[in-house]
């Protein structure tokens, strides 16, 4: 694959300023004329190819708002000035050979902002026009679309001559999945947000997709081998923000296993949960669970689907669905555990052995609250529930052997530990003398909107563990289940869940 940046500024000035504080450890730069406000000449064209040292796209891209119809002066007039390639918009009227003079410099690019494309008929029209590269740009808005994608990228990919390459991009938030996998099943370009305006719908930032990918190297053997490499997943709803892919792709590669880590973003967990259980083409093969998301999982679990490990038993909450084999009957069967609570269990190893029971505040009682509670009791702590619905507070403190109060009573409390599973776009505003030099202080948000009231527990001297240190910690034993799963070679077929008036049994 070759990592492109993406630059959409209104000015040469600001391209080139963006050009500058691009990463240096990129494929490629893509350049967004479509946004330019300033009139395109030979000098200042010549001045973006001399910015940059790689591979260089030159783009007027034709946006619902603002179509762009094809400019033949304008391909000359970058392929003049050096550019590597252009980019041109595959309209139902485009004429194809009126590119044949400089078909292999040409990227093919087929937008669909509203669905899918037809395939077959794009992938026609590429093989019969000898340019270069075919890039296709969808909205899947259902896991099958998602999948028909990938399945579209393999069947082009093997049908295309020598010197072409195809690109799948999904757009959207439901097109995480396609985004992130594609690459590692072969997609030749992957073009991420080098300005603060993203591309296109769903465009992850150049930093993100550096820190998935990794280095040049690891880059060029990613969907090289045209293998179909095994795929997991973080399911949420919403997903788009996590850093999952980030984490279990890098420790992939730190064990050198050939498999991929995506986001699969969707409005129901049905929807993933049962091409999973099938087995289906390009499902994932472990599943990261998160909000809101868990209760269901445990559901699944609990309804006999799979074998329930000892922390998802102990907190009644999923957080995390493989296939591995079981030891009792040496069969493949789908195992559900909860490593938010090793990664809690972890946070709390200061205060593990602090002689006298610990009093503690937990502030939530959704599924990541159920694992802190486990990892409290495991060290003995005597815990308050928080919640602004006092009856869910009640239930879970009830079953997990805590105490259950109204979140106003959080003024009252008095706790050395306080752990905050509130989702990240909830301001909790804990009352200052919960946050001191005796207080461990842990919160899972990592989406930055607490991070001011992280901060100011920092300042107070509490000690504290962050969102991206728990989501860590859950993630690697989590990894660890993910690479027992290919290790044994159980990530074929399943059999589907029942299910009865809609519920899973």
């Amino acid at each position: 694959m070759q990592l492109m940046a993406t630059i959409l500024e209104a000015s040469f000035d600001a391209a080139l300023a963006a050009i500058a504080e691009l990463p240096l450890d990129i494929d490629g730069v893509e350049i967004r004329f479509d946004a330019f406000t300033e009139p395109l000449t030979d000098g200042a064209m010549i001045g973006l190819r001399d910015a940059v040292p790689s591979l260089l796209i030159a783009t007027r891209r034709s946006v619902p708002d603002h179509p762009q119809p094809h400019d033949p002066q304008f391909d000359r007039l970058a392929l003049a000035s050096r550019f590597d390639l252009v980019d041109v918009e595959l309209t139902d009227d485009l004429d194809v050979a009126s590119l044949a003079d400089y078909a292999g410099r040409v990227v093919l690019s087929a937008h669909d902002f509203e669905g899918l494309p037809d395939f077959a008929n794009l992938r026609r029209r590429f093989i019969g026009s000898s340019c270069a590269h075919l890039k296709i740009a969808a909205t899947p808005h259902t896991f099958a679309e998602t999948a028909e994608m990938l399945a579209s990228l393999r069947v082009i990919e093997a049908s295309i001559g020598s010197g072409q390459s195809v690109s799948v991009i999904g757009m959207g938030e439901p097109g995480l999945y396609s985004r992130i996998a594609s690459p590692f099943l072969g997609s030749h370009f992957f073009f991420a947000a080098g300005s603060s305006t993203p591309g296109a719908p769903g465009q992850l930032p150049i930093g993100r997709a550096l820190e998935i990918y990794g280095d040049a190297a690891a880059r060029r053997s990613c969907g090289s081998t045209g293998d179909l490499v095994p795929l997991f997943a973080v399911v949420g709803n919403p997903a788009g923000h996590s850093v999952s892919p980030v984490i279990h792709n890098a420790l992939f590669r730190e064990r050198g296993i050939a498999a991929a880590y995506t986001i699969a973003s969707i409005p129901s967990f049905e929807e993933i949960l049962l091409p999973f259980a099938a087995g289906m083409a390009f499902a994932p093969r472990g599943l990261s669970i998160t909000a809101p998301f868990k209760e269901e999982a445990f559901a699944f679990a609990d309804g006999g689907e799979a074998v329930m490990m000892q922390n998802a038993r102990a907190c009644r909450s999923v957080n995390t669905l493989v296939r591995l084999v079981d030891p009792g009957s040496g069969e493949a069967r789908i195992f559900a555990e909860n490593t938010d609570v090793d990664a809690f269990v972890s946070a709390l190893q200061s205060v593990r052995n602090a002689g006298s029971p610990p009093r503690a505040a937990v502030i939530g009682a959704g599924g990541t609250a159920r694992s802190a509670l486990v990892a409290l009791r495991r060290i003995g702590a005597e815990t308050t529930v928080y919640n602004r619905t006092l009856t869910r507070a009640e239930a879970v403190a009830r079953e997990l052997g805590a105490v259950a109060a109204r979140m106003e009573d959080l003024g009252d409390a008095r706790a050395s530990i306080v752990i905050n599973t509130l989702s990240g776009a909830v301001e909790s505003g804990l009352p200052r003398h919960l946050l001191n030099p005796s207080t461990l202080y842990v919160d899972v948000d990592y989406s930055g909107g607490r991070a001011q009231q992280i901060e100011e527990a920092r300042a107070a001297g509490a000690t504290v563990v962050d969102g991206f240190a728990i989501v860590e910690a859950q993630a690697v034993r989590q990894n660890e289940l993910f690479v027992s799963s290919l290790a044994t070679g159980v990530g074929g077929r399943g059999r589907e869940p029942a299910r009865r008036g809609g519920e899973f049994r």
